[in-house]
């Protein structure tokens, strides 16, 4: 399978890989966070993101881990982030990627990637992820990606979706 693939070459499918975020990624990735994105993540200005990244950052792997989905070496289309189980009641899901380049499988296969890896360095046995419940594209590549239902919440910007991904997937 190309998940298979992508655990035997360390998060690679094709000219698609996914790493950990570093500050050599910032660039790339403040380039691709585009106004659609900011949009869906109710994000209002790309230098708020710039300070989150920042902060996730200096937390990395304490907190959370902070992925980057690359075309190419250092072209940055996306980016998964998963903090810990201390953070379930907000959602451990942290993503987005670039609109050109989803309906290809991309974020499905990152998102099972980056689970996995979650998984492997923690001794969590669950990923929650909240999605808008206006946001049906996100909750159905979420599905894909194989989460659960877990029911629908109060989230900030009205009901969201909690999804869930269990360990013993994997």
């Amino acid at each position: 399978s190309i998940l298979s693939a992508m655990r035997a070459r360390g998060g690679t499918m094709g000219s698609i890989s996914v790493v950990i975020l570093t500050h050599a990624h910032i660039a790339s990735y403040l380039h691709a966070f585009s106004k659609s994105i900011q949009e869906i993540l109710h994000v209002s200005d790309a230098s708020i993101e710039y300070e989150y990244v920042l902060e996730r950052l200096a937390v990395q792997q304490q907190e959370s881990f902070f992925f980057v989905i690359l075309l190419q070496p250092q072209m940055v289309i996306g980016a998964i982030e998963i903090r810990l189980d201390e953070q379930a009641f907000r959602g451990q899901i942290y993503c987005w990627l670039h609109e050109a380049y989803r309906s290809r499988g991309i974020f499905q296969h990152a998102m099972q990637w980056c689970a996995h890896y979650y998984f492997e360095h923690t001794q969590s046995i669950m990923i929650t992820a909240r999605i808008d419940c206006i946001n049906m594209r996100s909750y159905k590549a979420f599905k894909k990606a194989g989460f659960m239902d877990g029911g629908i919440c109060d989230g900030p910007y009205g009901k969201q979706y909690e999804l869930l991904l269990a360990r013993f997937l994997f």
